[in-house]
């Protein structure tokens, strides 16, 4: 069996989540308001 693909894929997997609020915050940054002190910090 190929184990870097295995290992890329599983990589890939756990990696989603992070990409996907990190899409999530840079979207929410992006159309926030000036006034807005961090937006980082967004309600779930």
């Amino acid at each position: 069996m190929n184990f870097q693909l295995i290992i890329l894929a599983i990589v890939f997997v756990s990696l989603l989540p992070a990409l996907v609020s990190a899409a999530r915050v840079y979207r929410a940054r992006r159309n926030a308001p000036q006034s807005d002190p961090d937006p980082l910090v967004l309600p779930e």
